[in-house]
């Protein structure tokens, strides 16, 4: 993220992708100039800070994140985006369930205006300044379609993770979708 500093008040949720695609995603990422060292993920809440009682947000989110049925995503192509030239997995299917995810969760102590309008997706790296952004962008393209991996996964879980002074995350606490799922909190609150 331009402009970020690390502080030890600062959150995020997020699901990491699992199985072959996570490795190969992981792969990928290290291969590819201005990787961060955190698992390939998915995020539905960017980081913040926290704001009122721990406990408090801890109960909500989880209440949140159990009103939501599990579902699937798909990756698809290898983009850019403009402003920062993160290279990126853009999602398919699923994007509207990460963003009615983030809708629901953006509020109370953890709510927050992002820096950029939200949009899902999953992160390769974000090049050094200076860098070829063309040649790395060929080259992430050129491994994502080379990779032997299925394309989809599940989105089962939530992962609460708190980021450290120097940048790096630790993982809080973890908490199931349900497998039916109510998704009514964001329809109810328009």
């Amino acid at each position: 993220m331009i402009g970020a500093q690390f502080t030890a008040n600062s959150f995020a949720l997020v699901e990491y992708i699992p199985g072959v695609l996570g490795t190969r995603l992981n792969q990928i990422r290290c291969s590819l100039p201005g990787h961060n060292s955190s698992d390939a993920h998915v995020t539905f809440l960017p980081r913040r800070p926290l704001r009122g009682d721990p406990e408090e947000t801890t109960r909500e989110l989880r209440k949140i994140i159990r009103s939501f049925a599990a579902f699937h995503i798909h990756l698809t192509v290898v983009k850019r985006f403009p402003v920062t030239n993160l290279l990126y997995i853009d999602i398919d299917e699923g994007r509207q369930e990460v963003s009615s995810f983030h809708d629901a969760l953006n509020h109370g102590s953890l709510a927050g205006s992002e820096q950029f309008e939200f949009s899902p997706h999953v992160t390769l790296c974000q090049p050094p300044e200076g860098s070829d952004l063309d040649a790395i962008e060929e080259r992430a393209r050129m491994l994502w379609t080379a990779c032997d991996a299925p394309r989809y996964f599940r989105v089962q879980r939530a992962v609460f993770v708190q980021q450290s002074p120097e940048g790096i995350w630790t993982r809080l606490w973890t908490e199931s979708l349900t497998s039916s799922g109510l998704q009514m909190l964001v329809t109810s609150r328009s």
